[in-house]
C-alpha cells in the first residue's frame, strides 16, 4: 500500500499552488515563444552558434530543441 496522496489543507496553500501553476504556464508559453523566435532568426540565415549565444543557451540545446528544422 502506497502513501496517501497529499492535499492542501489551507487556503494559503491552495493559493500558493495556483500561483505556481500560473507561473509555470507563463514560463512554458515564454519558452515556446523563445524557440519560435530562434527558429525565425535561423530561417533568415543567422548562424546557430550565434543564436545559441544570443539567447544564453548551449548550441546542443538549440540543436536538440529544433533538430533539423533549420
Amino acid at each position: 500500500m502506497g502513501r496517501p496522496r497529499w492535499t492542501p489543507t489551507t487556503d494559503d496553500q491552495r493559493r500558493a499552488i495556483a500561483a505556481a501553476r500560473r507561473a509555470g504556464k507563463r514560463a512554458d508559453d515564454a519558452e515556446d515563444l523563445l524557440w519560435q523566435a530562434v527558429k525565425a532568426a535561423l530561417d533568415t540565415g543567422v548562424p546557430a552558434a550565434h543564436m545559441a549565444e544570443a539567447v544564453n543557451r548551449g548550441r546542443a540545446t538549440l540543436y536538440r530543441r529544433l533538430g533539423g528544422q533549420f
